[in-house]
C-alpha cells in the first residue's frame, strides 16, 4: 500500500501538463479579466480598460479582441491564477509588474467604485507575482489619486 501511494505522488510531479503553452499575453489579459470577474458585475468601462491596457502593454491591436475572448474563457475554467501569474514571473521585470499592478488598479476602479472582491482578487494576485506589500498599496493609492476617487 505504501508504495502504491509512493508511486502515486511521484506520478504526479513527473507528468507534463495538459495545458498547452500559454503566452505572455494571455497570461496578462487572463489576470485583468480576473479583476474584472472578481464582483461578478462586468462595467464596459473595465472592458475598455482591459482593450486599452492590451494595446497599451502588448503592442498588439488587431488581435487583442480575440486575447481578451480567451482570457475570458480561461478564467471561468481556471482554479487558480498561479498557471498564468508564473509566466509573467518568468517574463516580467520589477519595473514591468509594477505597471501590472496599476493596471489591475484601473481596472477594479474602472466603474469609480472599488470592490471588496476586487482588492481581494489583487491582492492575491501580488502576492502570486512577488509584489511587496508597499508596492501593493503604492499602486493602489497612486492609481486612486490618478484617477480622482
Amino acid at each position: 500500500m505504501l508504495f502504491g501511494l509512493k508511486k502515486l505522488f511521484t506520478s504526479l510531479g513527473d507528468t507534463p501538463s495538459d495545458d498547452p503553452k500559454i503566452s505572455y499575453h494571455l497570461a496578462l489579459a487572463t489576470i485583468l479579466v480576473e479583476v474584472m470577474m472578481a464582483d461578478d458585475d462586468i462595467n464596459q468601462r473595465e472592458v475598455e480598460k482591459i482593450l486599452e491596457v492590451l494595446k497599451n502593454q502588448t503592442g498588439l491591436n488587431s488581435e487583442v479582441d480575440s486575447i481578451f475572448e480567451e482570457a475570458k474563457e480561461q478564467s471561468k475554467v481556471a482554479n487558480d491564477m498561479f498557471k498564468y501569474t508564473k509566466v509573467i514571473n518568468e517574463q516580467a521585470s520589477n519595473l514591468e509588474k509594477d505597471e501590472i499592478m496599476r493596471c489591475l488598479w484601473r481596472i477594479a476602479y474602472a466603474d469609480s467604485q472599488l470592490d471588496e472582491y476586487e482588492d481581494h482578487r489583487i491582492r492575491r494576485i501580488s502576492e502570486l507575482l512577488y509584489v511587496p506589500h508597499s508596492d501593493f498599496i503604492r499602486t493602489k493609492l497612486e492609481v486612486k489619486k490618478e484617477l480622482n476617487c
